[in-house]
């Protein structure tokens, strides 16, 4: 328990006091009515500050009130015995509940700890504690909450599909999986952190200990605020990436893809919620737990070593294409010499004067971050407007060992009906880069997929699928990883150029979802 909850706490219990005695004196100095007065005030004063998250002594102490105004106006010697006697329980029943206030932190640490022990002992990971069944019951709430990505947001919206606000849609994903009854009620952000009691009570949950995500997972509900007085915002995480199911706001609706919700007012989370079904001692859950004593498998116990150690940790080269004047000399096309082409040409302009190498790199920078916020390690071949040539950026993703190398760009042609997005991918017979072809369609597919839908471009259909596949790319043939480079529109077209120009989030988004996808 911190210094500062005791003090809260002191001051509460002396404040109880206080009240006891003055209603005492009250009682004694004066009438039964004004008493009766004094006590109904006191009684709505003790409710209040019950509902409110203080100690939960309100109710007794109101008894305890009741019974000396009893004991006082009453002459029977009998019933004064009796009023003494009932007294001295509810004094026993305050001290008991303080008691309880004063070791709660420590009891929900204790349980804690048993919670990671007992994961640990049955092979589940042990970074959140959590059982094999509440992890299985967060999946379901993700999974729940996906069926509904990209319907619209509407502040005090209450419909999954045509228009939700963030409290609305947490509390219909967790109804629509069972977790919380359709008779319960609904909070709005700020009763969830005033009322928290009733909230967790009516929802079946428990508040974790600390509001580190790392002790998160999947379902759980986070809660966030820029200045510890007001909740403003809540969403659902989810643990693979980082990312956070929510009702987001007019221009994004309903989206997978915030990791871990930030923005420059200082937002910061508060509190996490986990639904209690599914938590040991709990037989109300209906989605089956794994045993606890089963033991787990040789594979099991290499994957939990290998990323135990970070060897899994994934690595991605993002490449924003162009830069600085460009380079005119020449430069092998491939490893084997077979022809040469321009280092790195400058990129094309739209006609309001939008720079492609400007796009791309905000784009890239913005990608990498979201990236880096699920846990995947980036290296970028710049960061600034340098020109660097096409070998040189295959060689950054060669020397850092990159999973996979993903190349932004942005289309110019000079048809200006043309629109789309489309990626370019080497070919089943290049030479150089010959086992990585499936693995190269695969990237650009997934990247194509999540880019077209968050953003809402078409995919240029002048391909198949949206993607070209073509060996005459320097960067492609010299990267040793797949490889998929996205025109993210025609930067001559008006359409494509609003997109480029506004929704430089939203397009980071879509490839970041669409490279972590391919990950997975």
């Amino acid at each position: 328990m911190t210094n500062q909850e005791i003090i809260r706490l002191a001051v509460m219990v002396a404040l109880f006091v206080a009240l006891v005695i003055v209603v005492a004196i009250i009682i004694v100095k004066t009438n039964a009515t004004t008493a009766g007065v004094v006590t109904i005030a006191f009684s709505i004063l003790g409710a209040k500050l019950w509902r409110a998250g203080g100690i939960k002594i309100a109710m007794p102490i109101v008894v305890i009130v009741t019974v000396i105004l009893v004991g006082l106006l009453c002459k029977d010697a009998t019933a004064q015995v009796v009023d003494l006697l009932l007294l001295a329980i509810m004094i026993g029943v305050v001290l008991k509940s303080m008691a309880g206030q004063l070791l709660l932190s420590d009891n929900v640490a204790v349980s804690e700890r048993k919670a990671v022990l007992t994961a640990t002992l049955s092979g589940e990971k042990v970074t959140s504690g959590a059982t094999a069944t509440e992890e299985e019951i967060g999946r379901k709430i993700i999974e729940e909450a996906k069926k509904y990505e990209g319907n619209p947001y509407v502040y005090g919206g209450n419909s999954l599909t045509g228009g939700i606000d963030c409290s609305h849609f947490t509390w219909r994903v967790y109804k629509n999986t069972g977790l919380i009854s359709q008779e319960a009620g609904y909070y709005c952000t700020p009763d969830m952190w005033e009322h928290q009691e009733d909230f967790m009570e009516e929802w079946n949950l428990r508040k974790l200990p600390s509001t580190n995500l790392e002790n998160a997972i999947d379902g759980d509900i986070l809660l966030y605020s820029s200045d510890e007085e007001g909740i403003h915002h809540v969403g659902m995480y989810i643990k693979d990436g980082g990312y956070l199911a929510e009702a987001k706001g007019k221009a994004y609706g309903i989206t997978m893809t915030y990791a871990a919700y930030k923005e420059d007012r200082g937002d910061h989370i508060v509190a996490i919620f986990r639904s209690k079904k599914g938590s040991e001692g709990n037989n109300e859950s209906t989605v089956s737990s794994a045993s606890a004593s089963a033991e787990p498998s040789a594979t099991d116990l290499f994957s939990r070593l290998y990323e135990a150690t970070g060897a899994s940790q994934k690595v991605v080269c993002l490449d924003a294409g162009h830069g600085g004047k460009g380079i005119a000399t020449k430069e092998d096309n491939d490893p084997d010499g077979t022809s040469q082409k321009t280092a790195q040409s400058t990129g094309t302009e739209s006609a309001g004067g939008l720079l492609e190498k400007d796009v791309n790199l905000a784009v890239t920078l913005a990608t990498g971050k979201l990236l880096e916020e699920a846990g995947v390690k980036v290296v970028y071949t710049r960061t600034t407007d340098t020109a660097v040539s096409n070998i040189e950026r295959a060689q950054v993703a060669n020397q850092a060992s990159a999973d996979i190398f993903v190349r932004i760009h942005c289309e110019g042609d000079d048809n200006t009906s043309r629109r789309g997005c489309y990626c370019y991918c080497i070919t089943a017979k290049n030479q150089w880069q010959a086992t990585n072809y499936k693995e190269s369609r695969n990237l650009c597919e997934s990247i194509l997929s999540a880019f077209s839908a968050k953003t809402g471009m078409p995919v240029d259909k002048s391909f198949k699928d949206g993607i070209l596949e073509d060996d005459g790319l320097t960067s492609n043939n010299w990267a040793e990883m797949p490889t998929a480079l996205i025109e993210m529109g025609n930067m001559r077209n008006t359409e494509d150029e609003e997109i480029q120009k506004n929704s430089v989030d939203l397009m980071a988004q879509g490839i970041a979802e669409g490279i972590l996808q391919y990950l997975k």
